[in-house]
């Protein structure tokens, strides 16, 4: 073999190999997933027959305490692991004799559709692509359904706490205007206060954490007998604020607490916030879509009169977790608090 030979041989060896993340057997992936759905159908039809929940084993959690392999397994053998080790400990939350709490539960047919969701992998974010168009739409439903404008903005997000601190980013940066993006914080000479009933959820005290506002500045106001916000006492302690120099922006009204369902008065926190020019948010992460029943209806229909509602769909509608809703009333006052176009986010007609 000449010299030359020899060097067009170890020039075509030392190539790199090319890697692919396709099953090496595509049948057997097939027959994998076909198993795995008629494993988790049958797991649901017989679900009422098995505890609500059981207790873990120390030796599983022992055995989930193991570190990163190094060498791969087969799909079977990590589905077997699946079955053996996860499936038969779940919170409980998708039996029908769960009643903990507000946690609901998913349906077959929503578990299919997040595995067609994850094949497509999209983002919804940036692109030309149908399910930028599926989010939209998706956000214009909730907007039919708790009864707000049509040119009023909304975003799904991972769920209520989300929904939360984005509808609460939005009023204060609304409320201290437009150079708050560029300035911070530092140079507001205000004090900002919230105001929520003492049986707020917990999201709303660690949303005023992250946004400057700080627990000490958030009013917990008393309630009634029937664990709802107390409006005397709410009114008195925004005038107190005021007097003292502070700075309410926001109340927090909430349609079902977590501990009792109760739904705050939100007629008479409307016309507050309209007394005292404070933005109207609701907490609807459990109970705002109880407004479709006719049971509740009048109780909540001052939702469509709030400047934002957060609301989760993976609760009353059974969607599976998680997402939620964030609704805000002023399109251009939700772009101005978190619109930023660099380059590799500007929409073209051929999508990326």
């Amino acid at each position: 073999m000449s010299n030359k030979t020899q060097n067009s041989q170890n020039q075509s060896e030392a190539k790199p190999t090319e890697y692919t993340l396709d099953p090496e057997d595509w049948p057997a992936m097939e027959q994998l997933a076909v198993q795995m759905a008629g494993d988790m159908m049958a797991y649901l039809q017989g679900l009422e027959n098995q505890p609500s929940w059981k207790p873990i084993p120390l030796e599983v959690k022992k055995y989930l305490e193991q570190k990163i392999p190094i060498t791969p397994q087969s799909p079977e053998e990590v589905y077997q692991e699946f079955k053996d080790n996860i499936l038969p400990y779940n919170k409980g939350n998708i039996h029908p004799r769960f009643f903990a709490w507000v946690q609901g539960t998913g349906t077959p047919l929503g578990a299919l559709a997040d595995l067609l969701a994850s094949t497509m992998n999209p983002n919804v974010t940036i692109g030309e692509h149908t399910p930028m168009y599926v989010d939209k739409q998706v956000v214009e439903w909730c907007k039919q359904l708790l009864n707000f404008p049509s040119d009023s903005s909304g975003i799904l997000v991972s769920g209520g706490s989300m929904a939360n601190i984005t509808a609460l980013t939005v009023a204060r940066n609304s409320f201290l205007g437009p150079t708050l993006r560029q300035e911070g914080l530092v140079k507001v000479n205000k004090q900002l206060v919230i105001y929520c009933s003492t049986e707020t959820h917990s999201c709303i005290l660690k949303a005023a954490e992250i946004l400057g506002v700080g627990t000490n500045h958030i009013r917990k106001i008393g309630v009634n007998d029937s664990f709802e916000m107390k409006i005397d006492e709410l009114k008195t302690t925004i005038q107190k604020d005021k007097a003292n120099g502070l700075t309410p922006f926001a109340i927090v009204a909430t349609t079902g607490t977590v501990n009792t369902g109760a739904i705050d008065p939100l007629e008479a926190i409307h016309h507050i916030c309209q007394q005292f020019g404070l933005w109207m948010h609701i907490d609807g992460a459990y109970g705002a879509l109880a407004k479709l029943d006719t049971h509740y209806a009048d109780a909540l229909k001052y939702i469509e009169k709030a400047d934002s509602v957060a609301f989760d769909l993976h609760k009353w509608l059974f969607i599976p977790y998680e997402v939620g809703c964030t609704l805000i009333k002023d399109a251009a006052a939700h772009r101005a608090s978190f619109a930023i176009t660099p380059n590799y986010l500007l929409q073209t007609e051929r999508g990326l």
